[in-house]
């Protein structure tokens, strides 16, 4: 009876999501797989844009060709303008079924301009998880388009890596973004990711089931000139 209620629920957010897609563009950032504590996952990052509306919006996706036990597959989807500027994110979310396949909901971009998609995953590896970035999506343009300059790494006064993530494999310690003021400058990852969990009850129990806002920083890491708003996942199962 639970796992015809899970289809059910599979069959209703599928449709929903097929409805709410059908007028839209749809690009895909092209595959990648980690095979972690014997599970194999297929990851990516997509864009999308409503043509009624010209929103744009990005999604993060996980597929396996088994079930994925509770609790081992995380997900994260994030927006980046053209400059690398991290404009949106959502909160973790890690999988409250047995499922084959999940992705982030959508996340819509804030404001007019060119955005890339790039998520982040996560896998359970029977000790903490392993975190992964997927490939950077095509870009995507809300309205007016901006000239692509992402800026290289570089370390401050204290030690931390400071630039933007679309470009970087490993992820800086700070994290250009914009504000929710408009002020551009840069999150910590540690906030912006908040604390890992180490097993898969812990990841279920310590998922937000709500948006949390965190500082935007100078790039010494101390100053604060804005907020940046983490926004909570709505993801969709495939059973």
């Amino acid at each position: 009876m639970k796992r015809f209620f899970s289809i059910i629920i599979s069959l209703l957010l599928c449709c929903s999501f097929l409805f709410t897609s059908a007028s839209a563009a749809f690009e895909n950032s092209g595959d990648s797989t980690s095979t972690v504590y014997g599970h194999t996952y297929k990851y990516n990052s997509s864009i999308g844009k409503d043509d009624s509306t010209g929103v744009v919006y990005g999604v993060t996706n996980i597929t396996s060709t088994e079930l994925i036990p509770v609790g081992y597959c995380g997900i994260c989807a994030r927006l980046y303008t053209s400059t690398g500027t991290l404009a949106a994110s959502t909160s973790w979310h890690y999988n409250n079924y047995e499922v084959q396949g999940v992705n982030s909901g959508f996340l819509y971009a804030p404001s007019s301009g060119t955005y890339y998609s790039k998520g982040q995953v996560r896998f359970y590896n029977g000790d903490g998880y392993n975190t992964y970035n997927s490939k950077a999506s095509p870009n995507m343009t809300q309205y007016n388009s901006i000239s692509m300059s992402a800026s290289h790494l570089q370390t401050n006064q204290t030690g931390l890596t400071y630039g933007s993530a679309l470009l970087s494999e490993t992820e800086p310690d700070l994290i250009l973004a914009e504000g929710i003021s408009g002020n551009i400058g840069y999150v910590k990852s540690s906030d912006l990711n908040g604390p890992m969990p180490v097993t898969a009850y812990n990841a279920i129990q310590m998922q937000p089931s709500q948006s949390r806002a965190i500082p935007v920083y100078e790039s010494d890491g101390i100053t604060v000139i804005d907020t940046f708003v983490i926004d909570a996942a709505t993801p969709i199962y495939s059973f």
